[in-house]
């Protein structure tokens, strides 16, 4: 798991890792260095999220 510090002083969440599935994207261009991608879902029963 990834994280990125900003310079506010905010607490820092963590999400605990949920079933996954893989997936390939193809965004047709050349990339150098790391990628991150972030993904939300939100579930129709608010009280889970």
């Amino acid at each position: 798991m990834l994280y990125s510090m900003s310079n506010k002083k905010k607490p820092l969440r963590h999400y605990r890792q949920a079933e996954c599935d893989v997936i390939k994207i193809d965004i047709q261009c050349w990339v150098q260095g790391d990628v991150v991608l972030e993904c939300v879902h939100m579930d129709l029963e608010p009280e889970r999220e």
